[in-house]
């Protein structure tokens, strides 16, 4: 399907001295995407610590979404263990607390022994340096903007691993890490939604169509303007 097949939405605008024709895509024409980009609504982007996950107890973090849906929730995180097994977690979003239902499951990621070196698997090295992991859910979790939520962070298997933190940075919520509770913490965290990405193709298009209609009405004398 090419761009003449794109169904785009029409707004007519008027200025001063011209009409104005603005051209937006319509998101339900998927033929006309060539990718996707990431919306991002909560973060709290500071590191102040590095804890490990732990593998009994809980770690959370709370939030309060302004979209209606979660997409993706990204971490910032260690290998803590010397060992070269790698390990796994997954994440859980619930309902307000750590005791409300579950409404998504994240599946499985596996991270390889030293993930976050370029060195790879057996680098040997146990430090805190910090690299993103990205949890994506199989569909869209839906959301209530303005409700509080909780991000569960559930440790699966294998070798330790550890994530990063801030003190008292983020105010749509808390963390809390077992054992760590007589501390303000917030997750290091971003979470969002994926949208579709307009094609570069149909992007040029549309800088052509207003551009060209500007030279075309630039040289037109001036008439009144009315409401449609």
């Amino acid at each position: 399907m090419g761009i003449e097949h794109a169904r785009v939405l029409l707004k007519i605008t008027c200025t001063a001295s011209l009409w104005t024709v603005l051209i937006l895509p319509d998101l339900s024409a998927s033929q006309t995407f060539a990718g996707t980009i990431d919306i991002v609504d909560q973060s709290q982007t500071e590191v102040d610590v590095v804890i490990g996950i732990p593998e009994v107890d809980t770690m959370w973090q709370t939030f309060t979404p302004e979209l209606s849906a979660v997409d993706f929730v990204e971490l910032q995180m260690f290998d803590s263990s010397l060992d070269t097994n790698g390990g796994s977690l997954f994440l859980r979003i619930r309902e307000d607390t750590i005791d409300g239902d579950i409404l998504g499951t994240s599946p499985v990621t596996f991270l390889e022994d030293c993930f976050q070196f370029p060195e790879g698997p057996g680098c040997g090295m146990i430090a805190t340096d910090l690299a993103p992991v990205r949890f994506e859910f199989l569909e869209s979790v839906l959301v209530n903007p303005g409700q509080t939520y909780l991000i569960e962070i559930v440790f699966d298997g294998g070798d330790s691993l550890g994530v990063a933190f801030a003190a008292d940075n983020y105010a749509g919520g808390v963390g809390f890490v077992e054992g760590f509770d007589q501390f303000d913490l917030d997750l290091t965290f971003r979470e969002g939604i994926v949208v579709p990405e307009p094609s570069t193709a149909l992007l040029f298009g549309v800088v052509c169509l207003i551009a060209g209609g500007r030279r075309r009405w630039a040289d037109r004398p001036v008439r009144p303007c009315f409401p449609v």
